[in-house]
């Protein structure tokens, strides 16, 4: 709403289907949030910053820190499993941000930040990079990365000791179709990207076995 401050806390009441308001806590522009496996931290997308939270045993929030991207807000997060690295999507300036988070959830120092490049203009049209989604592939192997302004999905390596990027497979989409959201299967064997601008969904074998990693278009 327009007097919303931030992030919302709701207590839900399961027996009778309601939400309980609990707390507000103030941040500017809240966007995105994630929380990590462990569940004791969340991150929310925030200006051109991200926001780390302790999450209290009653389900409140505890402010850690903030912690610039130095760049034009992202959209989206992931965080890894393993606790260590924060991954922001730029759909403004088509940017990768890598950021190493602490073993007490705060964020820290940025290990990479990547920007894809765009090819220029072609009949008419105007290519822009929009990273709109990032996914580490369930082996821990690589990050993947959805485009939706160059139709692509960009596979990079991941360093998981320095946190830096290497990009190592690129699948070009069908023109004009816009992957822009993603998920991989609990198995790890497949993609599931939607695309905004044919609104259809689309389903890819995914296969790090080898050397580099292979997506296959299944369906």
């Amino acid at each position: 709403t327009s007097s919303a401050k931030g992030i919302s806390i709701f207590d839900v009441d399961v027996l009778n289907g309601r939400l309980v308001f609990r707390n507000e806590i103030q941040v500017s522009n809240a966007m995105y949030q994630t929380v990590s496996a462990d569940g004791r931290f969340l991150y929310s997308i925030t200006d051109n910053s991200v926001a780390a939270f302790a999450v209290m045993g009653d389900g409140d929030l505890k402010r850690l820190n903030t912690a610039s991207i130095r760049g034009i807000r992202g959209c989206h997060l992931q965080a890894s499993p393993d606790g260590k690295f924060l991954f922001v999507s730029g759909n403004y300036d088509g940017k990768i941000t890598v950021l190493r988070t602490a073993p007490d959830g705060s964020v820290g120092q940025i290990t990479d930040s990547v920007f894809h490049k765009s090819p220029g203009s072609v009949a008419e049209r105007v290519f822009r990079p929009q990273v709109r989604c990032c996914r580490l592939t369930p082996d821990g192997k690589y990050l993947c990365a959805a485009d939706a302004g160059l139709d692509q999905i960009v596979l990079y390596r991941l360093d998981s000791r320095t946190g830096k990027l290497e990009r190592a497979y690129t699948y070009r989409c069908q023109p004009k179709t816009g992957p822009c959201y993603m998920l991989f299967s609990k198995d790890g064997r497949f993609l599931y990207v939607i695309k905004e601008q044919n609104n259809t969904i689309t389903v890819f074998s995914y296969d790090g076995s080898g050397p580099s990693p292979v997506l296959e278009k299944v369906q």
